[in-house]
Parts: structure tokens; C-alpha cells; sequence
């Protein structure tokens, strides 16, 4: 399972910390040398410490993404217990297990999942300097076998991460039997999966919706946050963040509680999906507009109001136009992470609102591996189309991703 988690929560460090090592400007480096620094040793005293809320927050997305994984200690935990699996079990338990109890162990996880993100705020800003990046880092050339070291631990990484996916789609095209997999191309499991193409529907349009929404509330959000400098902008800043660290299992029996009884009786629609969908990915839009904002000055808005135009056409007609690569940025980045949802899905769906994660979910627990791939392999070729798109488009570097 530790292998698992490493593999899964691996981006979320690698992307912090290169936007976090892009904004460290390169005299902090020179500085460090002049005084007699080996590189590795400028890396440590100099250009460390202003690393460490990057560093933090990549280990805080870390923590909560394996803290709240049900589906793997479910498929793979054996034996072992995770605080989300027994939350799980107790909620959907027909034999002993109640909401109540269910409820009780999710506070508690909310409790550490709160607390972690208060601790780890705190401590950023404690350890916060205020800089400008005037010259970036200067890439190093590695020569000799320092750089065949740095390639084989590069790709060996890759592979690693690469070959479970790889395997996924090569297993869809194998034919099954039951939990077997036999060495023979067929395109059964592909025709077979046409049964499913309601939680195909399912998937796409409740991720379409729910993106649409989060972007659009994202947006003015985001702008009220930058352009606003007062103690509720800021807290609702702060408090736009708090999905980040809520569990999806957490969020699930939140809303299952609160919406699913009277007087609205949510339960098992699609529209409390939907809301859950919105609150979980809302940050993306919120961080990618705040980011792209705080780095543009309003002097252009300004103009346009000075002009006689109304602040809300300002907003539609100057603002909007201006950020739409952090909005589309935004949207990309929170379809592709709706559509493999998995953790509040599985509190919140019925029969007919089961979407593609919960189906791989199923198959696999039912011992169905070969149908299992073949809905691993559809979901794995729509998160990857959109960020495939966001690098064709803007950018080859992981920044488009930040």
C-alpha cells in the first residue's frame, strides 16, 4: 500500500516543488557560492529554507490524499485497517455498522485533516520570505555519471509509475475469465462494457456540470480575494482552501447527513454528486484565477471603470478575457479531477447515479479483473485527454498544471 500511495501522491511534490523552485532567484544561489557553499551545500542552507512552504503544502495534498484513500487498503490493505475504510464500512455496513458511528469516525478524521492544514499554514508563514524572481534557477548540466545517475533514477521513476497504467491497458485487450486473465487479444471486454454506458454518461456529465459551476464561482472568487484587500476577502480566501483538506469520505457522509433527508432528500441524486463534485474541486479554480491575477495589475480594470464602463462589464469584458488561460487552466484541471472522484462517490451514489470509478470498484471486488481494466482504461483515457490538451496548448512545463 506504501508503494501505492508514494506512486499516486508522487505529482502533487513534484509540482509543488518546481513552481516553488521557479520562483527562487538565482543571486540566492550566486550568494551562496561567493561565501564558499558547495552547490549541494547552497542547495541546503540557501535555497531550502525558501522552499519550505512549497514543500509543506505538497506533503499537506500528500497526507490528506492517502489519509482519505478507501479504494486501495479496500482492494489491496489485506488485513490492515484505515481509519477511511472503517468509516466506510460502518456507513454502507448492513450487519452491525451505523451512520452514527460512521459520523463519530469522520469527525475524527476532519479533526486531523483540519488540524494538519492549520498546522501547516502556520507554519509556512512563519518560515515565508517575501522575494521577487528577477533571473530564475539556472539549469545544471550534469556530465559523466552524475547525469547516467540522475537518467536511470529519472526513468526508473517513470516506468514505475508508468508500468501499473500500462498494464491496465494491455489487460483490457486480454480475454478473462473471472479473476483470470488468459494470453489471448480480444475485444470482448470492450463490447461487454457497452452495458455501462450509463455510468459513462453518468461520469461525464456530472463532471461537466460540476466544472462548469466550480469555474464559475472559481472566477469571482478568485478575483474578490486578489482585488480585495480586507479581513473577509481574506477569509474567504482561507476558508476556499478548507476542501483541500476535508476528506471525500468526510464530505460524502457530510452531505448524506445534512441533504439526504428531509426536507430535500437528496440521497442517491445527482445533484448531491454534483455538489459534492463543486465543493471538493472548487480550490483549482479559485488558486489558478487568485495565481494569475496577483501577478497582473489592475491598472487595465481601473481604466476601463475611469472610462464609464460598469464594474461588472469590467469583469466580463477586460477581466475575464485576461485570465482565460488560468480559466482554462482551472477548467481542465478540475474535470480531470472529478472524473475519477471516487472517495465521495461511493458514499453518495445509487444504482443509477454509479459512475466509472465506482464501476472499476465493483469489478474488482466482484473479481471481474478483465471488465475491470477495460473501464480502467476508458477512465484513464479521459483524465489524461485534458492534460494532454493543457500542454499542447499552454505550455510544455508543469506550470500549466499549478
Amino acid at each position: 500500500m506504501v508503494l501505492v500511495f508514494t506512486l499516486q501522491a508522487m505529482p502533487f511534490m513534484f509540482l509543488m516543488v518546481g513552481s516553488g523552485l521557479k520562483s527562487v532567484d538565482q543571486s540566492v544561489e550566486d550568494a551562496s557560492t561567493n561565501l564558499g557553499r558547495r552547490p549541494f551545500g547552497a542547495v541546503i542552507s540557501a535555497i531550502a529554507p525558501l522552499m519550505i512552504p512549497a514543500i509543506s503544502t505538497g506533503a499537506l495534498l500528500v497526507f490528506v490524499t492517502s489519509f482519505s484513500d478507501i479504494g486501495t487498503p479496500q482492494i489491496l490493505g489485506g488485513d490492515y485497517r484505515m481509519l477511511a475504510t472503517l468509516i466506510y464500512s460502518e456507513f454502507n455496513s448492513e450487519h452491525g455498522g451505523t451512520p452514527v458511528a460512521a459520523s463519530s469516525l469522520a469527525f475524527i478524521m476532519l479533526v486531523v485533516t483540519i488540524g494538519a492544514l492549520l498546522i501547516q499554514r502556520s507554519f509556512s508563514k512563519r518560515r515565508s520570505f517575501g522575494q521577487e524572481t528577477v533571473n530564475p534557477l539556472r539549469p545544471i548540466r550534469l556530465r559523466g555519471w552524475k547525469r547516467f545517475a540522475a537518467s536511470v533514477f529519472s526513468y526508473f521513476v517513470v516506468l514505475l509509475s508508468g508500468l501499473p497504467l500500462l498494464t491496465i491497458v494491455i489487460a483490457s485487450f486480454l480475454r478473462s475469465r473471472g479473476p483470470l486473465l488468459v494470453a489471448e487479444f480480444t475485444l470482448d471486454g470492450y463490447r461487454d462494457a457497452t452495458r455501462l454506458s450509463r455510468a459513462l454518461f453518468n461520469t461525464l456529465t456530472f463532471s461537466a456540470i460540476s466544472t462548469l459551476i466550480a469555474v464559475a464561482i472559481g472566477c469571482l472568487v478568485g478575483y474578490v480575494v486578489t482585488r480585495q484587500r480586507t479581513r473577509l476577502a481574506g477569509l474567504v480566501d482561507a476558508f476556499s482552501m478548507v476542501p483541500f483538506a476535508v476528506a471525500g469520505v468526510v464530505m460524502g457522509i457530510a452531505l448524506s447527513v445534512t441533504f439526504g433527508g428531509a426536507p430535500l432528500f437528496l440521497a442517491g441524486t445527482p445533484v448531491i454528486l454534483i455538489l459534492a463534485y463543486f465543493i471538493r474541486r472548487l480550490p483549482y479554480s479559485v488558486r489558478s484565477v487568485s495565481g494569475m491575477l496577483s501577478q497582473m495589475g489592475n491598472q487595465t480594470e481601473e481604466a476601463s471603470v475611469n472610462l464609464g464602463v460598469s464594474p461588472a462589464q469590467t469583469y466580463l469584458r477586460v477581466t475575464i478575457p485576461m485570465i482565460s488561460p488560468a480559466i482554462l487552466s482551472g477548467t481542465l484541471l478540475t474535470f480531470a479531477t472529478i472524473v475519477r472522484e471516487f472517495n465521495a462517490t461511493v458514499i453518495l451514489y445509487s444504482g443509477r447515479t454509479a459512475t466509472l470509478p465506482v464501476e472499476v470498484f465493483a469489478q474488482v471486488l466482484q473479481g471481474n479483473f478483465g471488465q475491470a481494466a477495460v473501464i480502467g482504461t476508458v477512465l484513464i483515457a479521459i483524465s489524461v485527454v485534458p492534460i494532454v490538451i493543457l500542454f499542447k496548448f499552454m505550455g510544455k512545463g508543469e506550470d500549466v498544471l499549478i
